[in-house]
């Protein structure tokens, strides 16, 4: 199903979110009060997009 090739990790605050690679478009990964959370960025897999990915992430 996934492909997870290449992954990132940032924390926020408190919060540790992974950037996945799945069939070549980025994905976010996070657990929350025990609960695992996934969200489609649905941007191609490039240095410069997991940057934009991670700081997409920061400002929930």
């Amino acid at each position: 199903m996934a492909s997870t090739s290449k992954s990132g990790s940032t924390k926020s605050g408190r919060k540790l979110v992974k950037v996945e690679n799945d069939d070549g478009r980025l994905r976010l990964r996070w657990n929350y009060e025990g609960k695992r959370y996934a969200m489609a960025v649905g941007l191609p897999d490039t240095a410069v997009n997991r940057t934009f990915a991670k700081r997409l992430f920061e400002k929930f």
